[in-house]
């Protein structure tokens, strides 16, 4: 087992076939369960009932996220076209909070977005005006769509934060699964001389069996990222076969076996073997 153990090289999880130059990487990220995922962000619909902002933007910060604040047309359209698809929230039409609001300074808009305020603004015809509501005034801020004039961004309007006529969205960032997946490495071998090399197609696994036994996962990205967001787990094996066909090759699901101890403790029965498409990978304590 030692010379699995001598040297490491920091698992990357890119392979290019020879010759390929490579190209703009597109990171793979996930959201918490109940959160819907989109590109780098993740949103929660708060549809269980019409409420103020600061009820909406206290909401949104119990579970973890904050009021949702477009950053874009295209992030809010996808947002439009997710609450059309929920009948809780009947229609956007009739507007839901975002976390933008000129309560300190009057006219002076602040959007409270992870990382800075964009800058992003898309306002409907005449607003901000902070004429409605001439008691309260109209000091934060709500979206919706106008089907009549044909506007497919939502457009913005100030309220009063008072107003409990509105749903609300919260949002947070999404795990990048990429940089979590960089904590692990892969055993290798120098004992022949020379530069390290790793060695793939082995793992650990139980003897007599020695094959993995673990959950289907999509990819060794999700398997690092699941065994690094466990705190018991120390490494992991990931194991996928390709079905070939006369013209094709198709990657399956793969299986994840996660770990809670590694090569330097391992347990009684477990050996490391070598098996066509399983690899074994390590939490690297000085990432």
């Amino acid at each position: 087992m030692g010379k699995y153990l001598i040297g490491y090289f920091t698992l990357l999880l890119l392979r290019f076939s020879p010759g390929c130059s490579g190209g703009e990487v597109q990171a793979d990220h996930a959201c918490p369960t109940g959160w819907d995922n989109h590109l780098t962000r993740c949103y929660w619909y708060l549809d269980t009932q019409k409420v103020s902002w600061d009820r909406a933007n206290e909401d949104c910060q119990d579970i973890g996220g904050y009021l949702y604040v477009p950053s874009s047309d295209v992030e809010g359209i996808f947002v439009q076209q997710a609450l059309e698809k929920r009948d809780s929230f009947a229609s956007i039409s009739e507007g839901i909070w975002i976390g933008c609001d000129d309560k300190k300074d009057e006219g002076t808009i602040i959007c409270h977005e992870e990382g800075g305020d964009t800058g992003y603004r898309h306002w409907a015809f005449e607003e901000p005006n902070d004429s409605w509501n001439l008691i309260w005034g109209e000091d934060c801020i709500a979206v919706y769509t106008d089907r009549p004039n044909n506007s497919v961004v939502p457009l913005w309007n100030d309220k009063a934060c008072n107003d409990v006529w509105y749903h609300a969205v919260c949002e947070r960032s999404a795990t990048n699964l990429y940089t979590m997946t960089r904590k692990f490495q892969m055993p290798s071998d120098t004992t022949t001389g020379g530069t390290a090399r790793v060695i793939p197609d082995y793992c650990l696994v139980k003897q007599p069996d020695l094959k993995p036994k673990g959950t289907q996962t999509a990819s060794l990205i999700r398997c690092a990222a699941s065994c690094a967001n466990d705190s018991e787990c120390e490494a992991f094996n990931f194991f996928r076969k390709l079905q070939r066909n006369s013209t094709t090759t198709r990657k399956l699901k793969g299986t994840c076996q996660k770990l809670t101890f590694t090569t330097k403790n391992i347990e009684s029965g477990f050996v490391m073997t070598p098996i066509d498409g399983c690899n074994y990978y390590e939490l690297d304590c000085r990432v």
